[in-house]
């Protein structure tokens, strides 16, 4: 770019010190761009509290406001949004309306990541295609850098219907699972076994008419903990879901107990993530007598 820039310059005879401050007017928007990237994550590392984590959602905003082509930011917006319903929203009953928002906000920017990554993808949804159709349609020649976009959508998308309830719910889940397809078809390990894991949970817990089944559900949560056995959430989801559906007591209490008994930083990297789904083994855990 300074190159170019330079080249620009010389040809239209200026000085060396015109050309100085023409490199100097160009930079502040790199440095922007960048700093702003420095802030998000100094926050998002402090998200184990919801000021934290809405404070790094407000930088990685500021980041899309200056670059609407940085996807990496659209897709840390999806997750952050997700992360802020699955791991504050959640637990308190009064913020339901939030803890949907917060969904939908994670749909919308995952959505925008993918246009703003794939063209194609841009030129389908003008066109008038839902995004799930536009995702599993053929010839798009989606990559590994669009997963973390693509599994951010496909969660968001659920928990938002499952917060809206049932009927929302059938009308949506067979788009989320077109997407969260394309996922297991591209990374199958993304995100701690992520696709074994949602595909586990939602047999798990639909009815049979919509696909439910334990046996299946049973497969995919012990392929997930396969790929990543430490990751808490799976053993949440097996309990919450499929231990109480089976009338399994002793699965749930060992799931439960495994979170709990296993310290927090087993997976350093995601420390905040794995405290919140303690919180919720320890209220599942109080709650056994109830569920059995």
């Amino acid at each position: 770019m300074r190159l170019c820039l330079l080249a620009i310059v010389c040809a239209c005879g200026a000085t060396p010190r015109e050309i100085d401050r023409a490199v100097v007017r160009r930079a502040p928007v790199v440095d922007r761009h960048a700093q702003l990237w420095a802030q998000a994550r100094a926050a998002w590392d402090r998200r184990e509290e919801e000021a934290g984590l809405r404070e790094a959602i407000a930088r990685w905003r500021d980041v899309v406001e200056l670059r609407d082509d940085d996807h990496e930011a659209y897709a840390m917006l999806a997750r952050a949004y997700f992360f802020l319903g699955d791991g504050f929203l959640v637990f308190d009953e009064t913020r339901k309306d939030e803890l949907t928002d917060a969904f939908e906000q994670g749909v919308v920017y995952a959505d925008r990541g993918l246009r703003a990554l794939v063209p194609a993808y841009e030129k389908r949804r003008r066109a008038g295609q839902n995004a799930d159709e536009a995702i599993a349609g053929p010839g798009l020649g989606l990559g590994r850098d669009a997963v973390p976009l693509l599994y951010w959508y496909a969660q968001d998308l659920l928990r938002w219907a499952h917060a809206r309830g049932r009927f929302t719910l059938m009308n949506t889940y067979k788009s989320a699972h077109r997407v969260m397809s394309v996922v297991e078809r591209l990374d199958p390990d993304y995100f701690y076994g992520g696709p074994d894991r949602y595909f586990g949970a939602f047999l798990a817990g639909a009815p049979g008419i919509a696909g439910g089944d334990m046996g299946d559900a049973r497969a995919r949560f012990d392929a997930s903990l396969r790929r990543a056995p430490a990751f808490f959430e799976t053993r949440i989801l097996l309990a919450e879901l499929l231990a109480v559906k089976t009338h399994d007591k002793a699965l749930y209490v060992s799931s439960l107990r495994y979170v709990l008994d296993t310290p927090v930083d087993v997976l350093p990297e995601i420390v905040p993530e794995q405290a919140k789904a303690k919180k919720k083994a320890e209220g599942l855990l109080k709650r056994t007598e109830e569920r059995f």
